[in-house]
């Protein structure tokens, strides 16, 4: 089990069942694309974030990924060749 399939309890915080909707899509998208083989065996730092079921971790997940969705737009022409690769950025 990990972040996508935990069944996480959000009540009463400032992320809800749709901000974790939106991370869990976000990434499986991204990483899918990316290194889908990483989404079934997580591994390193992420890796461990990844299989947490802890509420903490999921709210730095999806912020995370709330804040990548919003810098890939902001990739130049000049930070490419070092963000170009970056999966969670295309």
């Amino acid at each position: 089990m990990g972040f996508i399939d935990w069944d996480f309890q959000l009540d009463g915080l400032l992320m809800d069942a749709r901000d974790l909707a939106f991370a869990r899509t976000y990434f499986a998208e991204k990483l899918g694309r990316f290194d889908p083989d990483w989404l079934a065996s997580p591994s390193g730092y992420a890796g461990g974030l990844w299989r947490s079921s802890a509420v903490p971790v999921a709210c730095q997940l999806i912020d995370l990924a709330v804040t990548l969705k919003h810098l890939a737009p902001q990739i130049t022409q000049r930070s490419e060749p070092i963000l170009g690769d970056y999966p969670l950025t295309v």
